[in-house]
């Protein structure tokens, strides 16, 4: 009898189980399954349980996947698997897809070595930046270096694998940092030195944009002059909120102080004050296209921005707008105070007897 009817026969009457089991059994029956179903070259890999930390809630609990005699090793979320078997899909078939990517992966090594994880002259050359909400990652980035601008964090990658259809990086955490002895500060620098290089920043009108994705000509309307700001490769492009020149260039384009709408974590959309946007609509549209437009893995923040071109600063609109409020409150107060000054000034002269100057008796006498 050949394998390939045995497989068969099981695969069968493992559709059962499937539609009993929870995430927790499904994870043991490929653990224990999985091996028979990779190729030659991968027989022999230790199947473990892995517990993987990603930003943007997308960390996962699934299996790590060790070839024999490597110390190198990927891990896999099983989770869009156990969907599939829990929709019916022969577990054969889930299996055999599970095996497939682990195959493809390990056939398609990247161009990293581990000697670059100690040596940080070599692995500065592949660092790059991401921008991220803070709220949503709160917990991870306890552990990673990261600096704060408003609610968003911006975080340090290294680049492990890089297409135009696929790119792997990880992220570099404390422990990573003190373990290559340099100081938060040498890293931010040398990041964005690299991420600068390798991904300037662009900045075009939404029609460009649109024409760009489309490859035609779209009409746009006559609302918000709108504009896009992203990078070369289109992805983690917010990030060039962080680039240095960055806000001040993007007032030159825009012509103005502006507003930034958080569209994604790849780009973000320009907004000219002097084209009198209303904020709390704003505010609105941007909450209402994250909750229905965009996914939680690609989601910055709900909250809008601002630059102000003249005091250069940067801040959430609200508390631009309370900012500004606060200003006038105190120019007010500072014009009413000249006012109250004044006002008793002219009391206290009208109230002092008048005296006779010399000027006065010399033109008196005149007369």
């Amino acid at each position: 009898m050949s394998s390939c009817f045995l497989f068969a026969v099981r695969d069968r009457y493992m559709i059962q189980e499937v539609n009993d089991m929870d995430y927790r059994d499904f994870v043991e029956i490929v653990k224990e399954e999985l091996p028979e179903r990779l190729p030659e070259s991968l027989r022999g890999a230790v199947i473990d349980d892995a517990k993987v930390d990603k930003l943007q809630g997308q960390s996962y609990e699934g299996i790590r996947v060790i070839p024999k005699d490597s110390i190198v090793s990927m891990s896999v979320d099983l989770q869009p698997y156990f969907e599939m078997a829990a929709q019916g899909m022969p577990m054969g078939e889930v299996l055999n897809g599970i095996a497939d990517r682990i195959d493809s992966v390990f056939a398609d090594q990247p161009d990293f070595s581990l000697d670059m994880l100690d040596d940080y002259e070599k692995m500065k050359e592949r660092l790059t930046v991401q921008l991220v909400g803070r709220e949503a990652n709160e917990d991870l980035l306890q552990q990673i270096p990261h600096q704060d601008m408003e609610d968003l964090c911006l975080v340090y990658r290294v680049n492990v694998q890089k297409s135009e259809d696929f790119r792997a990086s990880f992220l570099l955490t404390n422990e990573a940092l003190g373990r290559l002895g340099i100081t938060e500060e040498q890293l931010h620098q040398d990041a964005l030195v690299q991420t600068l290089k390798q991904e300037p920043f662009e900045i075009k009108t939404m029609a460009e944009m649109i024409k760009e994705m489309a490859g035609e000509e779209v009409e746009v309307g006559d609302g918000l002059p709108l504009y896009v700001a992203t990078n070369q490769s289109r992805m983690n492009g917010a990030a060039v909120l962080m680039y240095p020149d960055f806000m001040e260039k993007a007032a030159e384009v825009v012509n103005d102080s502006f507003y930034v709408l958080p569209s994604s974590l790849h780009e973000i959309i320009l907004v000219p004050e002097n084209s009198g946007p209303d904020v709390e609509e704003l505010q609105m549209m941007v909450q209402e296209v994250n909750a229905t437009q965009v996914s939680p893995q690609d989601r910055l923040s709900d909250y809008v921005y601002h630059y102000d071109n003249e005091e250069c600063v940067f801040e959430r609109a609200d508390h631009f707008l309370k900012r500004m409020q606060e200003k006038e409150q105190s120019k007010e107060a500072r014009k009413d105070s000249v006012l109250a000054d004044l006002r008793e000034h002219q009391k206290e002269c009208e109230e002092k007897p008048r005296k006779d100057t010399g000027m006065y008796r010399v033109k008196e006498a005149t007369l």
